[in-house]
């Protein structure tokens, strides 16, 4: 009667839990008669395929739950068999984001940017959204858009892989209204329509008498130089006027002598 060989599985065992793209070695022996040790094949069925080796390294791409099957078979057809149980987690992506300026007015355009970081696997796969916060959506990495509106939104950008898996980020862009200055109106008398708060007047009239005193003093100089200002008359000094006065008393006098006869003349005729 042929005895049936017996399986072995030195790891993992009876079960394991890794990360997807993360690889798992299978190592399992088997024994039987000494007859049939040196026949007997192994093989490792992983996800229905089947693999032969005592040792078989796998790779699982997707989150779920595995049953590996360790089987041994000697030269009679006898077989045994041994379950491994392989739990396979999913990897999350991590988001790289970035959105600028954060600061605009109406109608800029702002720049958002995204990239995300997953196993091998799930990285083409990578599916990006961006909800702007005024109402549109955008299924794209990157772009440009203009917020038509001031105001302050919320802007969020996610990242999801082929298992549900995502990460996210979040933006709060600052729509600022357009100032806008209404050139002063204009009035047909030359007025510009800016407000006279008196400064204007003072100048001028700090400006008039200072013209005044400069004036003052240049003529104050040339009197005192003995000289006079271009174009203008010899003005007489008192001195010069009172020798004119004496003078002149001087001729008046003497003519009423001559005109006035002597005491006891007759007066001719």
């Amino acid at each position: 009667v042929n005895t049936e060989p017996v399986a072995t599985v030195i790891k993992p065992w009876p079960s394991t839990t890794v990360d997807e793209d993360a690889p798992v070695p299978f190592v399992g022996r088997g024994a039987d008669t000494p007859s049939d040790e040196q026949t007997l094949t192994f093989q490792w069925v992983v996800e229905d395929v089947d693999h032969a080796g005592e040792e078989y390294t796998h790779t699982f791409t997707e989150e779920g739950t595995y049953i590996v099957t360790f089987v041994v078979t000697d030269r009679e057809g006898a077989t045994d068999s041994l379950e491994v149980t392989v739990n396979v987690l999913n990897v999350a992506p991590e988001l790289e984001a970035q959105m600028g300026p954060l600061t605009v007015e109406e109608g800029d355009e702002v720049t958002f940017t995204a990239t995300g970081i997953d196993t091998t696997s799930d990285q083409e796969g990578l599916v990006f959204s961006w909800d702007l916060g005024d109402g549109t959506a955008v299924d794209e990495a990157n772009g440009v858009h203009g917020f038509q509106s001031f105001g302050t939104y919320k802007v969020t950008v996610t990242v999801t892989d082929d298992d549900g898996a995502e990460d996210a980020s979040t933006f709060t862009v600052v729509v600022l209204e357009p100032i806008i200055i209404d050139p002063p109106p204009s009035d047909p008398d030359g007025d510009d329509g800016t407000p006279d708060d008196g400064t204007s007047w003072l100048l001028y009239g700090g400006l008039a008498a200072l013209a005044v005193v400069v004036l003052v003093i240049v003529l104050w100089m040339l009197v005192l130089r003995g000289g006079s200002p271009e174009g203008a008359e010899d003005v007489p000094t008192e001195d010069e006027m009172a020798e004119v006065d004496d003078s002149v008393v001087e001729d008046d006098v003497a003519e009423e002598e001559v005109g006035r006869p002597e005491d006891g003349d007759e007066p001719s005729s």
